[in-house]
């Protein structure tokens, strides 16, 4: 496989490629596809150690039904191999020290963003956001496990506010059914409450947004929360606060010099972060807040590598149409049941 067309190894006898059908059709890439060879366990393309390097001939390319060529959307291909490679630390490795976390933000007006939601896990420790988007609805991210209470109509942590706040606890946790740690996409998921919320100048649910078939690179959004401050921080901000964020390119987010592909960015993803020297980012503790761009719901915090680091900006689950109807359909059938 060509240095341009970048692997991800899913399965043994699988290979899935990142712009498969752009390497498929290109003519510079053509003499790739004729020997039909995959390539893994590599670092450098030019190395001669051979000691974790595996290649393998490729049967079978099964691009997605539905690539358009036009502007290479579901530009994505399964190669099969003819047969089976040895699964090693090397092949399966991704990045470790994860984070989804507010760098360089300012602490937002007290209760101007009433659909921000607190979530605490069963042993009582504030980890993550939420977006509240109906009386008994938060929405965060899939991977912020073990929630157990959420609290509403919060600005500090520290401070008790029981004039504004509201707290549930909660009823029922439905992840999205193909959310997939390891590659950490529908990295999304419903809380039920265990009762409606009161509405309130503080506590009021943010409404679901008109889906979009994406969101432009280059477009200015916001990502709030109570996440770590700082790239190094154990503790999260006492106070709600709020940053700026530039909606990049995927395909630069792919690119080696940011994600190099571990994990590939997907269009069921956005990433957002600085485009010039300030430090500006999501960071531990913002999981599952929301990413607003032009005053609707774009984006759940999901993941990042550090935090205000230009090259690993933060990755957001893209609220699609696809996720919007699974979003309806499951508060749908909650009330029927």
């Amino acid at each position: 496989m060509g240095p341009d067309c970048g692997p991800l190894s899913s399965k043994r006898g699988l290979v899935l490629t990142f712009e498969g059908m752009y390497c498929l059709t290109n003519r510079i890439l053509d003499i790739v596809f004729r020997t039909k060879t995959v390539n893994l366990g590599v670092h450098l393309v030019n190395e001669t150690g051979k000691a974790y390097r595996q290649v393998r001939d490729v049967e079978e390319h099964v691009p997605y039904p539905y690539y358009n060529a036009a502007d290479h959307r579901h530009d994505i291909m399964l190669l099969h191999t003819a047969s089976f490679w040895t699964s090693t630390m090397i092949l399966l490795y991704l990045h470790s020290g994860d984070c989804a976390e507010i760098i360089g933000g300012k602490e937002v007006k007290p209760h101007s963003l009433p659909y921000m939601a607190l979530l605490e896990d069963n042993k009582g420790n504030k980890m993550c956001g939420g977006i509240l988007i109906h009386q008994q609805w938060v929405l965060t991210a899939a991977h912020c496990t073990d929630i157990n209470r959420v609290f509403l109509g919060v600005h500090s942590i520290k401070q008790e506010e029981k004039e504004t706040r509201q707290v549930c606890k909660v009823k029922g946790r439905v992840p999205h059914p193909c959310y997939d740690p390891e590659f950490k996409v529908n990295d999304i998921m419903l809380l039920k409450l265990d009762k409606k919320v009161k509405p309130t100048k503080a506590v009021r649910p943010l409404a679901l947004p008109v889906p979009v078939p994406d969101v432009q690179a280059g477009t200015p959004c916001s990502v709030s929360g109570w996440g770590a401050t700082e790239n190094k921080a154990k503790t999260m901000s006492d106070v709600l606060k709020s940053t700026n964020v530039t909606v990049i390119d995927r395909r630069k987010c792919n690119s080696a010099d940011y994600y190099n592909m571990t994990p590939i960015i997907t269009y069921s993803m956005l990433c957002a972060g600085s485009v010039d020297k300030t430090r500006v980012d999501s960071c531990q503790g913002d999981s599952g807040g929301p990413l607003v761009c032009g005053g609707e719901l774009r984006g759940v915090v999901s993941f990042g590598t550090k935090c205000g680091i230009k090259t690993k900006p933060g990755v957001y689950t893209l609220i699609s149409k696809m996720y919007l109807d699974w979003i309806n359909k499951t508060m749908r059938k909650s009330l029927i049941d």
